[in-house]
C-alpha cells in the first residue's frame, strides 16, 4: 500500500465527509489521530466491509477522500502577493 492511499483510508475511517467543510488542519489532525489510534488494523477492515456492503458509497467516499489527502499533504500552494 502506497502512502497516498494509506491516508486516504485513515481519512475515510473519521467521521470527517464530503458533506462537512472541512479545513485542510483538521484533515491534518483527524488522519494523523487515525494513524496513530489504529493499532489493531480496524480501519483497514472498515474501508474493506465498506467496499463489500456499499461498492459505488465505498468509490465516491475514497475519490473523495483522496482528493482531500492530496490536498491537504501534497498540495504545493504558494502563497501570492498581494
Amino acid at each position: 500500500m502506497d502512502v497516498l492511499e494509506a491516508l486516504s483510508q485513515a481519512l475515510f475511517c473519521t467521521s470527517l465527509g464530503p458533506d462537512l467543510s472541512s479545513s485542510v488542519d483538521e484533515i491534518r489532525s483527524c488522519v494523523l489521530h487515525q494513524l496513530g489510534s489504529d493499532l489493531d488494523g480496524s480501519c483497514a477492515r472498515h474501508v474493506a466491509g465498506a467496499a463489500g456492503t456499499d461498492a459505488a458509497g465505498h468509490d465516491r467516499r475514497m475519490a473523495w477522500c483522496r482528493q482531500m489527502i492530496r490536498l491537504a499533504f501534497y498540495s504545493q500552494a504558494t502563497p501570492r502577493s498581494a
